[in-house]
């Protein structure tokens, strides 16, 4: 919606009822998007087109109150220190790809964050974000009873996310493969990181998850081409072929800001692995990802000493 006349065209079908142009207004006002910025009027909007049984209106719905329910968590929670001393665990937050391996792997992270949560029960803070949290799983619920396979993937995804959301491994792979079904790469590329380090049965599934790797990769997502480059590049033998390949796929990762993408595109330069070596451009995108904030906590040591060892004029990296 970019202009007034946009508004009124929906504004008057809207009010008439109709689910497509209430859920128009409803994103104009959250978004701001030709219109004043008012996220209250928005999700009034999104819930007269969600009640009546609209699947996108109440995926929309339960996205806008699940990250206004994050934001609530993050602020209530201040980050708390890993035992290792490598870095800080966020509660509820989105896991950072170096935090992934943990939620999986160490049951007992969940069980950590259910006993502090227990001491912030009572600030208004975190009460906003039960509530919060609370609309938005069901708005999220009913549109992935329409089969909506986005709605699929974001209940997937929530099942991965430390309490006070529902952490539930065996609940995300369900979600996920009835998104993936629907060939949404996302789902695809979130169930084969899954299927790396536990089955649907709790064992490591590697025949599902390359498989389902490569279809991600195939439908264009990111994260897929990225993580499928690297495993080429780690078969114990590789044709100059595979290599190129696996180069040209870490560029469209890194076209699309995968900060790892960037950094092991860097390193290929660099070494002139699957490329000419561009040793001034290796340098340039090591820089770029060389802040904690982009490629993590426990890839930062990794990136740092990599820069280090080519502004030196390292032969190997």
């Amino acid at each position: 919606m970019n202009s007034i006349l946009n508004f009124d065209y929906f504004r008057d079908r809207a009010l008439a009822g109709d689910p497509e142009s209430q859920l128009a207004i409803a994103e104009g006002y959250y978004d701001g998007l030709g219109l004043e910025k008012n996220c209250a009027l928005g999700k009034e909007w999104a819930e007269k087109a969600a009640t009546k049984e609209w699947p996108e209106a109440q995926l929309k719905l339960g996205h806008w109150l699940v990250e206004e329910a994050s934001w609530a968590f993050e602020a209530t929670f201040p980050p708390l220190p890993r035992e290792d001393g490598t870095g800080l665990i966020y509660l509820g937050a989105k896991p950072f790809e170096d935090q992934f391996d943990e939620f999986l792997s160490q049951p007992d992270m969940a069980n950590f964050a259910k006993k502090i949560i227990k001491k912030a029960k009572s600030r208004p803070l975190f009460q906003i974000g039960q509530k919060k949290m609370a609309q938005g799983l069901r708005w999220l619920e009913k549109a992935a009873d329409h089969n909506l396979a986005q709605a699929q993937y974001e209940l997937g995804q929530l099942s991965l996310r430390l309490p006070p959301f529902p952490f539930d491994v065996s609940k995300s792979i369900s979600l996920l493969n009835k998104a993936a079904n629907q060939d949404n790469s996302k789902a695809m590329y979130l169930l084969a990181k899954i299927y790396f380090r536990r089955g649907s049965d709790h064992s490591v599934n590697p025949f599902s998850a390359m498989r389902l790797l490569m279809e991600a990769s195939r439908l264009g997502e990111p994260r897929a081409h990225s993580d499928l480059a690297m495993y080429i590049l780690y078969q114990e033998q590789v044709t100059e072929e595979q290599k190129k390949e696996a180069v040209q796929l870490l560029e469209k990762a890194a076209e699309n800001g995968i900060p790892m993408a960037i950094f092991n595109l860097a390193v290929n330069l660099y070494l002139g692995i699957g490329v000419e070596k561009d040793r001034e451009r290796a340098i340039s995108l090591c820089r770029k990802v060389s802040n904690p904030y982009v490629v993590g906590n426990k890839a930062m040591n990794k990136v740092n000493m990599t820069l280090e060892k080519m502004l030196a004029g390292a032969n190997d990296l």
